[in-house]
């Protein structure tokens, strides 16, 4: 009797120990400007998605940042990430050829924290970092000033920043000034005319009235 219960006792000291021995393993949770004091171990980071590189093989090169600091995380299998994304990844992290970036063997590691598509920026937010954004999608909300036949001005709902959406132009059939909108699409810039502006123009691109 009395072993049964020696038994249960340290199978139960087991559970616990293993558990908290995991708790101490855990990858530590680090801002990505400090990723390469960590080579060859676990680590836990997020940033927005700043590119996306497919290769031959299905893998794929993703760019993140996060304020100033950006760094490249190769997932073996393809994900469902997309420009603008802000995900959080578990991996190693490596040099390859003088480049740091965190290497992700399951595609489970790469999660969504939030997508594009909701997460929703005034244009002076944009403004204080434009080259921060360029090539992400964004979405944004303002007010219709100035219409053109591919191209109108939005303007900031808090503030007098404005800028450039470049659509379709059959949209300009039911747009007006002072109309309310929601816009998806890409900051760009436009290197001809020496200006940002955003452009609608992929599938998951789009124009909405507000209310």
């Amino acid at each position: 009797m009395n072993l049964k219960k020696y038994s249960i006792f340290f199978s139960v000291v087991g559970i616990i120990s293993l558990y908290l021995l995991s708790c101490f393993c855990k990858p530590s949770y680090i801002d990505i400007s400090k990723a390469s004091e960590f080579e060859g171990k676990q680590i836990i980071t997020k940033g927005t998605v700043k590119d996306i590189i497919e290769s031959k093989f299905k893998n794929q090169i993703i760019t993140i940042q996060h304020r100033n600091s950006s760094i490249k995380v190769f997932s073996e299998e393809k994900t469902k990430v997309e420009y603008g994304d802000l995900i959080e990844v578990t991996g190693k992290v490596q040099k390859y050829d003088d480049t740091w970036e965190i290497v992700v063997e399951n595609r489970e590691n790469i999660n969504i924290l939030k997508k594009w598509s909701n997460i929703s920026l005034p244009l002076w937010q944009i403004a204080l970092n434009p080259d921060g954004y360029l090539g992400l999608n964004v979405k944004v909300r303002g007010y219709i000033d100035n219409i053109y036949n591919s191209f109108f001005y939005l303007r900031d709902i808090e503030t007098e920043h404005t800028i450039i959406i470049s659509y379709e132009g059959e949209k300009s059939l039911y747009l007006k000034p002072g109309n309310e909108v929601i816009v998806k699409g890409i900051f760009s810039y436009d290197g001809t005319n020496l200006r940002y502006l955003i452009k609608i123009c992929e599938k998951t691109h789009g124009l909405s009235m507000k209310g």
